[in-house]
């Protein structure tokens, strides 16, 4: 049987001759903010180790490596290292991350004379010979490697309440918002109120950067969220923050793993005619995206919705911004349900669902109970709400024109392209 089974990385390592053989590598295991993490052979020691990636691709692992024989470190937890814990370490001890360019430096002055040069393929979940005890998450296809520093990804995500001892939801904002315009005046406050531990994720330059850059914000943010609640976490995502959280969880089966509810507050999944009539000869990057037939939505599409997760899908018919509904946010095998379809007649545009009193009702219903939302389950003085209970109005008015503001901005100023930023190799087929 071969040492290792599967890869997709290549590194140079120097290893001593004496200690070389099947298993320099040992284990790998992921931490709950993606950052995979290497432990090398008990013994190894070398004067320097060398990583080179030899892919064509960019996606590139952050890759730390730790003492052997005691334990990984992964998300601030210690975790026991199969094989052969408590050994005596002599050798290689790094604790820095590595970018696409990076290289690693001197570690140690090495104790053994001869070294020499091999090539190990690593992968996130790698398979050596021998018995090896392994957690569920090294068990699982995880999916991409996440390209964006493990620094960044992890500065991102907040999460407040007991988490351990409350049903977790995460919280992701959309597009040309964040998390304090979004969330902090209304459902942050709000699903504490009602039991909930919640966490929240800042994407990258309020979400008006490539979509496939905030994916991997979105996925990291499930993993944190997961490691903190202990079980499976229900995730709320506004405009496009529901197609990042159905991208994260149709291309990332650990991330699948980790979600029980998807529920999107009029999401963006299927494509909005407001890009298509912006996107004629040229256009911002992510405006690309959004177009109905882009390349990312048909990917996305392609792809399908990850099994075992509600998807629940609250829209407006006075969508602005998302149009034509119901085709526009239609989730295909989703629970989808209007406003209008509780309260007929009730006017709400795409940012004022972050705030409106019936979508909370219908998300809250969603998280509260299995399936579809029941409207014949909502308090009778429903549709006389304006908004979600205790929200911070003066907050709400503020935030919200403040993000449309910023949004007009955007697409006023955004560098142009003339075609849209191709798909990703790994949802590319």
């Amino acid at each position: 049987m071969p040492c290792i089974r599967m890869c997709t990385l290549t590194f140079t390592i120097c290893a001593c001759s004496r200690r070389f053989r099947c298993g320099a590598i040992i284990y790998t295991t992921r931490s709950a903010g993606g950052r995979l993490t290497i432990s090398t052979e008990p013994h190894m020691t070398c004067p320097k180790w060398q990583a080179r990636q030899s892919l064509s691709n960019s996606h590139t692992p952050a890759i730390r490596i730790v003492r052997t024989g005691y334990s990984i470190v992964a998300g601030g937890v210690p975790i026991p290292l199969p094989g052969r814990p408590g050994c005596d370490v002599l050798g290689a001890v790094m604790h820095r991350s590595m970018s696409t360019s990076g290289r690693w430096r001197k570690i140690v002055k090495h104790r053994r004379r001869t070294c020499f040069y091999g090539t190990i393929l690593a992968l996130a979940t790698m398979v050596v010979a021998g018995p090896v005890s392994k957690s569920p998450a090294a068990e699982a296809d995880s999916g991409p490697v996440l390209q964006t520093s493990a620094i960044e990804l992890d500065k991102a995500v907040h999460c407040t309440g007991d988490a351990a001892h409350r049903k977790t939801v995460l919280l992701v904002h959309g597009t040309g918002l964040s998390v304090a315009d979004s969330w902090s005046w209304g459902y942050e406050p709000a699903l504490e109120a009602a039991g909930f531990a919640v966490c929240t994720v800042q994407l990258p330059q309020h979400a008006l950067v490539d979509f496939y850059e905030s994916a991997e914000y979105v996925v990291n943010a499930i993993r944190v969220a997961r490691a903190a609640a202990g079980g499976p976490i229900s995730t709320v995502g506004h405009s496009q923050g529901a197609a990042l959280l159905l991208w994260a969880t149709a291309f990332w089966r650990d991330a699948a793993a980790d979600v029980d509810k998807v529920i999107g507050l009029a999401p963006g999944v299927n494509g909005t005619d407001l890009g298509n009539l912006v996107c004629t000869t040229d256009c911002a990057d992510l405006a690309w995206q959004v177009r109905f037939g882009s390349g990312m939505l048909t990917a996305l599409h392609r792809r399908g919705l990850a099994p075992g997760i509600d998807y629940t899908n609250i829209w407006t018919s006075t969508d602005e911004v998302v149009f034509p509904q119901p085709e526009a946010s239609n989730i295909p095998g989703g629970n989808n349900i209007s406003v209008q379809s509780v309260c007929p007649g009730r006017v709400v545009d795409h940012l004022e669902m972050l705030g409106d009193g019936v979508a909370w009702a219908l998300a809250l219903d969603a998280l509260t109970h299995p399936g579809a939302p029941d409207p014949a389950r909502l308090a009778p003085s429903v549709c006389s709400t304006t908004t979600l209970p205790g929200v911070d109005t003066d907050r709400m008015v503020s935030s919200l024109t403040s993000a449309a503001s910023r949004i007009a901005a955007y697409i006023a100023a955004a560098p142009h392209t003339p075609h849209e930023t191709p798909v990703p190799l790994y949802a590319d087929n």
